[in-house]
């Protein structure tokens, strides 16, 4: 596939930008447009990518073409629009009202299958029902799966390279991306000086991550979950390096998984081995974790929440499936002495179950997945056998 030259993509961003300002009839977010521009290309033969072109970031190409307007927002996405359109872009600089969250999570989080989502004027409030219920309300389409990820991919891509901390020191801005979860990130200087390294043959990092997609509680972990497994670590594959700049590594480890039992979805071609994919690792004396986030370690059980690794630009060639961990670092449930626990970095709701049996635990996990509007927090009764 050939890639997109500069006068095409001119013309295609000028094209699209159009369009949604005259469907929409205000400015359109950034990473829509470029949303739009890799999946027109893709249809026309071709690829769009800014750094094709020769720019670090999307803005810049944006910037080369006159006819099209920015609007830079604090804390938000760029917005575009025509150039005849500039004074009304003006007019969108200011920050944007706060959405209820209940709102905000009916369209983000990701579709769940056989069940509905509703908004009921009566009781102003978001409802969560399985398909063919017979409550009424306004339906919500969420944003799909596909069109999330690619947002993300455009956001962490625009992110700074370099940010100067409250107290002077640099931090280099990282874009990772594990599975389909984008990941936004810091690395922190752990050398002496802030300089960084200029090879990968010393010194350490540790890489301050903030998940896209962060779940708060167990419902919203199994709901984004395409695997659930109780497991034990058996091996690590080499380490290996995903950043396309040699001056500047970032590693990521693959972990053998055993899997003792699938709670939720099904492993692909009923292997009983997977592969987890986690951002961390030491090549030679250069070592990069992320903070928060430890690598497993052989011999360690976990019970597993995961996502499909489908990178095309990172193949995997081990015959296993690979998967990321849901939340980067929310999905993993270690198993020590027959009790869960959930790492630090996971949100209060998640720890609430720390120090749980893991046979109590599994049935919580198994009770979530049946039964997923049923209040699983509240101990669960089992009706006696009949007879009895």
């Amino acid at each position: 596939m050939s890639a997109l030259d500069q006068a095409g993509a001119r013309d295609l961003l000028v094209r699209f930008v159009k369009k949604f300002y005259d469907e929409r009839h205000s400015p359109v977010p950034g990473a829509l447009v470029k949303a739009s521009l890799v999946t027109e290309a893709q249809k026309e033969g071709a690829e769009f990518s800014e750094h094709h072109l020769g720019f670090r970031k999307f803005i810049e190409f944006v910037r080369t073409v006159p006819e099209v307007a920015i609007q830079g927002r604090s804390g938000s996405d760029i917005l575009l629009a025509p150039v005849t359109a500039s004074e009304l872009l003006a007019a969108y600089a200011a920050p944007l009202p706060r959405l209820r969250r209940d709102f905000w999570r009916a369209f983000v989080e990701f579709p769940v299958e056989n069940a509905v989502r509703l908004y009921e004027p009566a009781e102003d409030k978001i409802l969560h029902e399985p398909k063919g219920t017979q409550r009424q309300g306004v339906p919500i389409d969420p944003v799909p799966r596909e069109t999330q990820l690619q947002w993300r991919r455009t956001f962490s891509e625009e992110q700074p390279e370099t940010i100067i901390d409250k107290e002077g020191g640099q931090r280099m801005g990282i874009r990772i991306a594990v599975g389909g979860l984008v990941v936004g990130a810091v690395s922190i200087l752990a050398q002496t000086g802030a300089q960084r390294p200029a090879a990968i043959n010393g010194g350490h990092e540790v890489v301050m991550v903030e998940p896209v997609f962060s779940p708060w509680t167990l419902l919203q972990m199994v709901r984004a979950s395409d695997l659930i497994v109780d497991g034990t670590v058996s091996s690590l594959l080499p380490v290996i390096n995903t950043s396309k700049e040699t001056d500047r590594p970032m590693f990521e480890t693959h972990s053998v998984v055993a899997v003792g039992e699938v709670l939720k979805g099904a492993i692909p071609n009923g292997s009983a081995n997977i592969l987890m994919a986690q951002i961390g690792g030491q090549v030679g004396n250069h070592s990069v974790s992320v903070d928060g986030g430890p690598l497993v370690v052989p011999g360690e059980r976990y019970v597993l929440f995961l996502d499909a690794d489908v990178r095309k630009e990172l193949p995997n060639t081990s015959g296993m499936p690979r998967y990321a961990v849901v939340g980067v670092w929310s999905g993993k449930a270690k198993v020590t002495n027959g009790l869960v626990a959930f790492p630090p970095s996971a949100s209060p709701a998640l720890k609430a179950y720390n120090g749980q049996g893991v046979d109590a635990f599994l049935q919580t996990v198994r009770a979530t997945i049946t039964h997923p509007y049923t209040n699983t927090q509240l101990p669960i009764q089992f009706a006696p056998p009949q007879g009895h």
